[in-house]
């Protein structure tokens, strides 16, 4: 997934990820065992029938989980900021999600590098739409930020969970004209 992404701002203030082929992100699936498997990227359907969506929020590729087997209930894919140095401020993270069938959680956590407790700063769990739709999270200040990405498997596998479209940019998105 860090190859997907394409860091525009190397003054750290916006990052855009759109999943297309031969971009860089910020974004990377976590890598410290404290997730269960990997976010995917494809360009058309997900594996299983009747979850996740038939096409991308924007472009062609997406990001994706696959909770069919061997995922179980509870399963969480990560990815994370945790790569990367931010500045010490608050962000906007706009993107867009699709959640339709049996999906589990969804989840925009944030912390500073050196602190034990994420925040959550945005959650949807359970069915959402056939549709994508868009967010506008703000992410709280913290010192060296992490921001991270959890999708998690529900009770069932047709419950796949895509994002695309993503845009971490430093203000608050009311500042930033993204509310």
């Amino acid at each position: 997934i860090g190859q997907t992404c394409e860091d525009i701002d190397t003054s750290g203030n916006s990052y855009f990820c759109t999943f297309e082929p031969g971009e860089t992100c910020i974004f990377e699936n976590a890598t410290n065992g404290e997730d269960d498997f990997d976010w995917s990227i494809t360009e058309n359907g997900t594996p299983s029938s009747g979850t996740g969506p038939d096409f991308a929020g924007e472009g062609f590729f997406y990001s994706f989980i696959e909770v069919s087997s061997p995922r179980s209930s509870n399963d969480a894919a990560i990815l994370t900021t945790a790569n990367s140095v931010l500045p010490d401020t608050p962000f906007c993270l706009r993107f867009k999600y699709h959640m339709k069938g049996i999906p589990g959680d969804l989840e925009i956590l944030a912390h500073g590098r050196n602190e034990a407790t994420s925040y959550v700063e945005w959650s949807r769990s359970g069915y959402q739409s056939d549709k994508w739709l868009t967010a506008a999270v703000d992410i709280q200040s913290f010192t060296d930020p992490v921001v991270e990405i959890r999708g998690t498997r529900g009770t069932s596998w047709q419950g796949d969970i895509a994002i695309d479209g993503m845009t971490l940019t430093a203000g608050t998105c009311a500042g930033n004209g993204r509310k």
